[in-house]
């Protein structure tokens, strides 16, 4: 998957080219590089290409939506081709982020088909989706491939319509449209038969810089999005901060890293940044464990508090399992399906450290306070545990020992729900126990990602109930 390409050779030879600024000569030149399986060599004179398809100045600030994009045939294909020669070399994730970065500039395939007349541009633009379906598929994402094969299929149901009609409509080549839609129609039948199985990951997620190691072991579904997996890691580790984590972003290494994290709806690169996409943070809700680390041994990291704190996460394990239900669907009976609940955490060892302190280093000085040792943060060991018992996350055992501390109800907090508790009119003993690093709750935890993970299906299916009612709407006006 992680395909390094040594790519300086290959720029040093383009750019001693006299047409290394024309970029129709650089397509042409890479195309015939793919047909000679010169992959690498076709990505460098398509990506130096594309810096010959950039908007004019002035037709970027014309206001005129009418106004002619002179590039904008020749970049469509370009980035189709790079994304060819991308899939050539299992590069999946780049394929994505071309097919992504066409949709960006030219829309959705109804809005292409309705936009673009030029049958090799459409033929471009499909093929490109098609790539990407193929490098969803290979990374185990079915849901997106499924959806980039059915796009595809467009094709296919457009030229039936106007056969029914007595029309001839031919938006690309029929021996292409053929092509695309076979290879797009075998491959839905694969994923049908396959419906029912998900890949299953074993993450072993270790906090660096802290001895000995302070880990998880989760078990999530591969369509689990990078949104999700932040949420699942705060709440496995007990860290405080589940509702305000605008400070955090998780970092892969994709031919350079690829940074991931909450980006807002009308998030926009500023202006004067680079604007290779490899160099944008990506959103997090976007992207899937199986599209960021597709295999067993894949590592990427979670950055936490500014990056104060720098979780490694390794994919140890990856299963099929098959989710769907074996009972007979036409039996009247009511049954419950036994399948196991994700995500789950499996094993674990040692406390989380309270929020706030600024890293290994501040934690070690925490140590020492809470064992009695006066610090320059804390000047008692009561200043220390009090500090702890106001920074810790629902799931942090480290208190649990100490008579000061304060449990607080877990449903209550996630859920939002008033929760009867008796009062406890027992004076605190702050002299009772303390600070346990080796403090851990594996029961504490799943019950919180059980309830966690159910409260944001909840929202989910609410906000397909809400779509659904927006789309009935307009249909009705």
């Amino acid at each position: 998957m992680h395909v390094f390409i040594e790519l300086n050779d290959y720029r040093e030879h383009i750019f001693d080219q006299s047409y290394s600024q024309d970029g129709q000569a650089l397509f042409d030149s890479a195309v015939e590089s793919i047909k000679a399986g010169k992959n690498e060599e076709a990505i460098v004179m398509l990506t130096q290409a594309l810096k010959t398809c950039e908007l004019d100045d002035e037709l970027e600030a014309d206001e005129d939506e009418d106004q002619e994009d002179p590039h904008a045939s020749l970049r469509l294909r370009v980035l189709a081709a790079r994304a060819g020669a991308a899939f050539n070399l299992k590069a999946y994730r780049s394929v994505i982020r071309d097919t992504e970065l066409i949709e960006r500039i030219y829309g959705r395939p109804m809005d292409v088909m309705n936009a673009i007349d030029d049958k090799e541009d459409l033929a471009a633009y499909f093929r490109s989706v098609l790539r990407s379906a193929q490098a969803y598929e290979a990374l185990g994402d079915r849901q997106n491939a499924g959806a980039g094969y059915m796009a595809i299929m467009i094709l296919k149901m457009i030229t039936q319509q106007g056969e029914d009609e007595g029309q001839t409509i031919d938006l690309i080549a029929p021996e292409v449209a053929d092509e695309l839609t076979a290879v797009a129609g075998k491959a839905l039948e694969n994923l049908e038969a396959d419906a029912d199985k998900v890949p299953v990951y074993t993450l072993k997620i270790s906090l660096l810089g802290v001895e000995p190691t302070i880990y998880r072991t989760l078990e999530v579904t591969g369509t689990t999005s990078l949104g999700d997996l932040k949420t699942f890691i705060v709440f496995a580790f007990g860290w405080a901060g589940f509702d305000e984590l605008e400070d955090h972003e998780f970092q892969v290494y994709d031919h350079g890293i690829v940074r991931f994290t909450s980006l807002p709806d009308d998030f926009v690169v500023p202006d004067g940044e680079d604007s290779d996409i490899l160099d944008v943070c990506e959103d997090e809700d976007t992207a899937t464990l199986t599209l960021v680390a597709p295999k067993v041994g894949d590592t990427f990291t979670f950055h936490y508090e500014k990056a104060d704190w720098v979780h490694q996460i390794v994919v140890e394990n990856i299963r099929e399992e098959n989710i769907g239900c074996d009972h007979d669907h036409d039996a009247e009976e009511e049954h419950e399906h036994e399948h196991p609940q994700y995500p789950k955490c499996i094993a674990g060892a040692r406390a989380c450290p309270p929020d706030g302190l600024g890293g290994p280093a501040g934690y070690a000085e925490f140590l020492k306070a809470a064992n009695g040792e006066a610090t320059t943060k804390f000047a008692t060991k009561l200043e220390a545990l009090e500090y702890a018992r106001d920074n810790l996350g629902l799931c942090n055992s480290g208190l649990d020992s100490w008579g000061g501390a304060v449990k607080r109800s877990l449903e209550a907090a996630l859920t939002g729900e008033a929760v009867e508790e008796e009062e406890d009119d027992t004076p605190k003993d702050v002299e009772k126990g303390g600070w346990n690093s080796e403090a851990f709750d594996l029961e504490e935890v799943n019950k919180a990602l059980t309830v966690i993970s159910s409260t944001m299906q909840d929202d989910e299916d609410e906000w397909e109930d809400d779509d659904e009612e927006e789309e009935d709407v307009e249909e009705d006006i």
